[in-house]
């Protein structure tokens, strides 16, 4: 966090918000971060697009993904409840480059409720400057057109100087007590009422419970609750310097959803919610786009193409075709196929064959399962895809489980069985080769080493892996 300035009268202060500089791991959804003790920074996704991504790349950028029609990503710096009568008057932007930067609209204000537009704004080369003589509390950016943007510092210069005069605050009065929200829910939150009406209206919301997040005037449904207490702060002061306060309670539940209800929800209703899917069987894994699309007949199956680079990679073993997981979704329409996709994927559970394979094979030490158990093991395999077969034969650690102990204890297996195609594919055991059935010493020999190399894989393999259901976050 940069370091805060000391108050000043009519001082300037400029902080450095740099991005590699925030504890962000590679490929995280970035969302809010404080900038100092007067100013946040909260990142939003458009309509259409994945939530803005941070990468490692270099030292460090967010990408913000950009649409023609005014729905791009973007984000919103805004005052925090510490803040100490400070105004900012300057805002530099700057990008990796000069070839990631794109056309953005901006917004700003001494309030939420009221934001002056400055479209069709450009970066000069990788620098993006917005400077106002008449000071401003609330700074929008929104790129609104197909190049990506990929930010990599942010610069604030803010005085105590007050843009105008405003008269002491005497009241402020909630609009509703409660509200009742599903999960994911983005709410905008009916204004208060601030007195008197020359008064400094602007006001902030804050809220200690975790299960829900702040967004502007905007509170975010992160998770289940009930009756959770959010705090309206106003902005504007007594007579005695104090802020005024009141509160209202949120609570949040869920909103199941299936794929086949996800494809036929009209899109008026479906911006900004968050859905759980179950048992979603994975399909083709290919990077044409940056969201989970649906298939354009979805049926009961719940068949989905998982397209999301980060989240089902070419070439890794994390997520493969025939696996099934559990998960929360956005449900977003795009409007030039007319076809609903997911957006922003929270994975709660997943499994496959070959995931099925290792928690059955290492289950138990048990004298004689390499007879009692083989078979069962080895219906699994006949059951898996190409993907899942892949997977289990030459992937490492992955979900949690570490699969070099997984084929130890299988080849073990095989060999003392002296099966000649373990895997089903005509494929022999890797680097062991089967010996005559006559040279019963070699035989021998070859198992012992094989064993005494798969007692310390299998003590591997407990350490790196669940037996049980695997939580892949949260």
């Amino acid at each position: 966090m940069a370091r805060s300035p000391q108050k000043a009268e009519a001082a300037e202060f400029t902080v450095t918000w740099n991005v590699g500089e925030q504890g962000y791991t590679d490929g995280e959804f970035a969302g809010s971060k404080v900038i100092d003790d007067n100013f946040e920074i909260n990142f939003y996704s458009g309509r259409y697009l994945l939530a803005p991504r941070y990468f490692s790349e270099g030292s460090g950028y967010i990408s913000l993904q950009g649409s023609g029609d005014w729905l791009g990503n973007g984000f919103l710096i805004s005052p925090r409840p510490t803040i100490n009568n400070y105004f900012i008057n300057k805002i530099v932007i700057t990008a990796t480059d000069a070839a990631y930067t794109s056309k953005m609209r901006t917004q700003v204000g001494q309030t939420m409720r009221i934001l002056f537009f400055r479209t069709n704004e450009f970066f000069s080369g990788a620098t993006y400057t917005f400077e106002e003589l008449s000071k401003f509390r609330y700074f929008n950016l929104e790129n609104y057109a197909g190049n990506e943007i990929r930010i990599k510092q942010i610069s604030l210069t803010y005085t105590d100087v007050p843009p105008a005069a405003w008269v002491n605050v005497t009241s402020v009065t909630k609009a509703k007590d409660h509200y009742d929200i599903k999960r994911g829910v983005h709410l905008l939150i009916d204004k208060p009422t601030i007195e008197p009406s020359n008064a400094f209206y602007d006001y902030l919301l804050t809220t200690e419970d975790t299960r829900l997040r702040i967004n502007g005037p905007y509170v975010v449904a992160e998770d289940l609750c009930e009756n959770a207490v959010v705090t309206i702060n106003t902005f504007g002061r007594d007579a005695g310097g104090e802020r005024l306060t009141t509160t209202f309670t949120v609570s949040v539940t869920e909103a199941p959803l299936t794929i086949d209800g996800a494809v036929g929800m009209g899109y008026g209703s479906i911006d900004e919610k968050l859905y759980r899917f179950e048992n979603v069987r994975v399909q083709d894994a290919t990077l044409d786009s940056d969201n989970i699309v649906l298939h354009a007949s979805a049926t009961a199956t719940n068949k989905i193409n998982v397209m999301h680079p980060g989240f089902n990679p070419l070439n890794t073993y994390t997520y493969v075709k025939g696996g099934t997981m559990s998960l929360f979704a956005k449900v977003r329409r795009n409007t030039t196929t007319g076809k609903n996709f997911l957006v922003e994927p929270e994975v709660i559970s997943y499994t496959d064959k070959a995931i099925l394979f290792a928690n059955t094979i290492m289950a138990s030490d048990e004298v004689g399962q390499c007879v009692t158990k083989y078979a069962t093991v080895r219906a699994i395999i006949n059951e898996m895809t190409v993907e899942e077969l892949a997977k289990l034969k030459n992937a490492g650690v992955v979900n949690g489980i570490n699969f070099s102990p997984v084929r130890a204890r299988y080849v073990a297996w095989a060999l003392h069985l002296g099966e000649s195609d373990p895997y089903g594919d005509g494929t022999p055991i890797s680097g062991m080769p089967l010996v005559p059935e006559n040279s019963t010493t070699q035989n021998n020999n070859v198992l012992l080493v094989i064993l005494l190399s798969f007692s310390v894989a299998v003590f591997l393999y407990f350490l790196t892996s669940k037996r049980k259901k695997l939580y892949l976050k949260k």
